[in-house]
């Protein structure tokens, strides 16, 4: 239902111009309150009624049947996925559908162009968020909606966005990984590493000093001078999360 004042605000929007008190009292009648959808268009409001009461019983609202359809996250819904939706459901092997949803051509001029009421050809959880009868249910999922909004998709199960200071943290270690890469103190026997890691010195079956003088003498540098490792070379760490941590300390 809508009040008087969003009545008048509805007209202003629209650029309508006429004696908004006599549509009032003509819509709704001498002594109207709220204006109902019925008032105005008996056939939408038939429509939306049932479907609400459907999502109800079949999927536990209207904002649980776009969460399921969204498995993806992305916060949209194209109109066909939604109607190929319902068929999964067999929303229209239903007895009682109102004959204006009883096709999906039917759901697709008439249902779909009442949730998608900015025509984009896609819907999204607002578009279905008003069909929840639970006041103080249709508000958490507002407030989350909110969230989402303000601080991305995944502080909808109400997590805290993630710090300023954490991700300068993450990127600083980036570059802090990538300086000891390339200088050769991530290999397993390092003494940085095995501080890092908590790791014991295993055992090399070429050790260093070998590897440097074999290498001097043919003039290189060595695999354990400051050259770019090769992926044959290339440590490997079975406690990545020990590393994390380290970044993170």
């Amino acid at each position: 239902a809508i009040s008087f004042r969003g009545f008048c605000l509805g007209l202003a929007a629209l650029d309508f111009r006429c004696d908004a008190v006599g549509l009032w009292q003509d819509l709704g009648g001498e002594g109207c309150s709220a204006l109902k959808l019925s008032a105005i268009d008996p056939v939408a409001a038939n429509v939306l009624e049932y479907f609400g009461r459907w999502c109800d019983d079949h999927i536990g609202g209207p904002y649980e049947l776009f969460c399921h359809f969204d498995a993806a996250g992305s916060g949209e819904v194209s109109v066909e996925d939604f109607l190929h939706g319902l068929l999964s459901l067999r929303f229209f092997d239903a007895s009682d559908l109102p004959p204006h949803v009883a096709r999906v051509d039917n759901a697709r001029q008439s249902l779909c162009v009442y949730l998608d009421s900015s025509g984009r050809g896609a819907l999204a959880a607002e578009d279905l968020l008003f069909l929840e009868q639970d006041g103080d249910k249709r508000h958490r999922f507002e407030e989350s909606l909110n969230r989402m909004r303000e601080n991305g998709r995944h502080t909808a199960a109400g997590q805290e966005p993630l710090p300023k200071t954490a991700e300068e943290v993450l990127k600083a270690g980036k570059a802090w990984i990538h300086e000891l890469w390339y200088t050769n103190r991530l290999d397993p026997n390092n003494d940085l590493a095995r501080e890092l890691l908590g790791t014991r010195r295993r055992p090399s079956s070429a050790p260093c000093a070998a590897r440097r003088r074999g290498s001097a003498a043919s003039g290189g540098l060595g695999v354990c001078g400051p050259q770019r490792p090769s992926s044959a070379n290339m440590p490997v760490f079975s406690n990545g999360v020990a590393v994390s941590q380290a970044l993170l300390a």
